[in-house]
């Protein structure tokens, strides 16, 4: 789903009883394009990957950049100049096989894994100031969301050395 205004979630079957969900909306109130897109790839009945991205807006092809990440993921993370255009981006992307994860990101945008209660059991530190305050404990959530640097992002797919940062196994569990 690249550059969508999705109205409604679409449900995707993600291999044996798995199903994924994903909405894809620009913020309310933006008149610009949508520069996100969202990527579920199921490879088997035991094997998926699911990619992110979040295209940095007022760079060149801002919009373009999620479709590059996007469709082809393995290589926007592990070859920068998938995106030689000049454009950049965040990019999420977890790998999961069985009942583990592995998630891979750079930028400012999180991956989150939450129990059927709603409990945060995995988040990663985004890469940015505000981002680290959160992770140091110095600001909260709610002051995260407020705060006048949030725009401001640390490292980006498609500017500079961009190296992602990879999470051990994380062990999913039913629910």
């Amino acid at each position: 789903f690249v550059g969508s205004d999705m109205t409604e979630v679409e449900r995707v079957e993600a291999g044996g009883d798995r199903e994924c969900v994903a909405l894809v909306r620009k913020r309310p109130g933006r008149v610009t394009t949508n520069e996100d897109s969202v990527l579920i790839a199921p490879l088997d009945d035991e094997r998926i990957i699911i990619a992110v991205a979040d295209g940095a807006g007022g760079l060149p092809e801002g919009a373009h950049a999620p479709a590059l990440a996007g469709s082809r993921p393995a290589r926007a993370l592990l070859d920068v100049d998938a995106l030689r255009c000049g454009a950049a981006t965040t990019a999420n992307v977890v790998y999961i096989e069985r009942d583990k994860m592995w998630s891979y990101h750079i930028g400012d945008s999180m991956t989150l894994v939450v129990d059927g209660d709603g409990r945060c059991k995995f988040r990663t530190v985004p890469h940015s100031p505000v981002g680290q305050q959160v992770s140091s404990g110095a600001l909260s959530d709610e002051q995260a969301i407020h705060h006048a640097d949030l725009h401001l992002v640390s490292r980006l797919l498609g500017v500079g050395d961009a190296f992602l940062d990879e999470s051990d196994p994380i062990t999913l569990a039913v629910g």
